[in-house]
């Protein structure tokens, strides 16, 4: 019950709320002695303060999620939690950790049985912004660009305009300006159609930051 509710306020923003509760539900799971309880909440710390954007606390926390994973050789555990930790560690300008950490989350949920699309899709979309991140701009695009086809294929709508969208940062950070342009445009039309008011209005506003002056 703690834990879907820290789910229910992550998903909602509320992170103070989450973190309190999966907080909470670490100490029962370390009194109860029971690892994978340990794990899932550590994971969810490092979630929600990855989401709260506060890389730099979540590290740890992440590190320690993909410790316990590896501990229950729970290599999906693992392969979620390396790509917040690949993602944050990218975010903050460490691409050389962050990039290698991304190819692991990859090979791992590629690894699985029954095989996971979606969150090997996911790595791959966090990989392509670490590598924008680190100015491999053509291949950062390559990368980013089969992610979204395979967010298209799978039917996640949301998933492929957050991924064209990621296009468009990586065009606007190698100074491709009318190129990040056509992507943010069709990012937000995608947002636009799924009815994402808030997504609408962030691509707004990096559209009206390209204009010139």
């Amino acid at each position: 019950m703690t834990t879907t509710l820290a789910i229910s306020h992550k998903r909602t923003g509320e992170h103070e709320d989450a973190l309190r509760l999966y907080e909470d539900g670490r100490t029962l799971a370390i009194e109860d002695q029971d690892p994978v309880r340990i794990a899932q909440c550590t994971a969810g710390i490092g979630a929600t303060l990855y989401e709260a954007e506060r890389s730099a606390v979540a590290e740890p926390e992440l590190t320690r999620a993909i410790e316990l994973y590896a501990d229950l050789d729970d290599r999906r555990g693992v392969g979620l939690a390396e790509i917040l930790l690949g993602s944050a560690a990218a975010r903050q300008g460490n691409t050389d950790l962050g990039i290698p950490l991304l190819q692991q989350a990859v090979a791992d949920l590629e690894s699985l049985t029954p095989p996971d699309p979606l969150n090997v899709a996911r790595a791959k979309v966090f990989l392509g912004e670490a590598q924008s991140l680190a100015g491999e701009h053509d291949v950062a695009a390559g990368t980013i660009n089969t992610a979204v086809q395979e967010f298209v294929r799978l039917g996640h709508r949301h998933w492929a305009a957050y991924g064209i969208e990621f296009l468009g940062q990586a065009a606007e950070r190698g100074n491709l300006p009318a190129l990040a342009a056509s992507w943010y445009a069709a990012s937000q039309d995608q947002y636009r159609n799924l009815g994402s008011s808030r997504d609408v209005e962030r691509l707004q506003s990096r559209l009206l930051a390209l204009l010139p002056g």
